[in-house]
């Protein structure tokens, strides 16, 4: 017999997820949250190059930061900072074993 969840509010009033059984995800719904994942730990990483490059292009072609209509607070180290923490989250999707097949596909 599934198990039901509680009442989702203090008001006793039910909602649609208190009238559904709790069951295991199913690995199709691991995959789908893993490639997600992984996709925003890519976006964010090419967001985070793309904006050093394009800071280190702007200051070659003889512009100073303070031209920019908007300079984005704790540059350089904190794009930096994200990079590393985009690896790192890397690392843990690699020792993950419900995650690890998103590098795969």
């Amino acid at each position: 017999m599934p198990v039901r969840r509680p009442c989702c509010s203090a008001w006793r009033v039910r909602c649609w997820r208190c009238c559904l059984p709790c069951s295991p995800p199913r690995p199709c719904n691991l995959v789908l949250v893993a490639v997600s994942g992984l996709a925003t730990l890519v976006v964010w990483s090419s967001v985070c190059v793309c904006h050093i490059r394009f800071r280190r292009e702007w200051a070659r072609d003889g512009h100073s930061a303070d031209e920019l209509d908007y300079r984005a607070p704790g540059f350089p180290v904190l794009p930096w900072l994200a990079i590393v923490m985009c690896i790192g989250a890397l690392v843990l999707v690699v020792l993950d074993e419900t995650q690890r097949s998103t590098l795969i596909a």
